[in-house]
């Protein structure tokens, strides 16, 4: 299957504490949770906050 990184870019004051980055990507995982799983925790890469998210092995059609 294909993987899928989801980016978030942070600006200004959300690189002091990028805590607004991880829950937007928490909630793409919620909403996703049926089709996909996460690889690892999201995390700060620059300034991105970054996950990569992997597919179920078995999809409901």
């Amino acid at each position: 299957g294909k993987h899928v990184k989801f980016r978030v870019y942070l600006r200004g004051r959300e690189l002091q504490n990028p805590v607004m980055g991880f829950e937007m990507l928490q909630r793409v995982c919620a909403m996703v949770e049926d089709i996909a799983h996460t690889d690892k925790e999201p995390k700060i890469e620059g300034k991105y906050a970054t996950v990569l998210m992997i597919p179920n092995n078995k999809l409901k059609t």
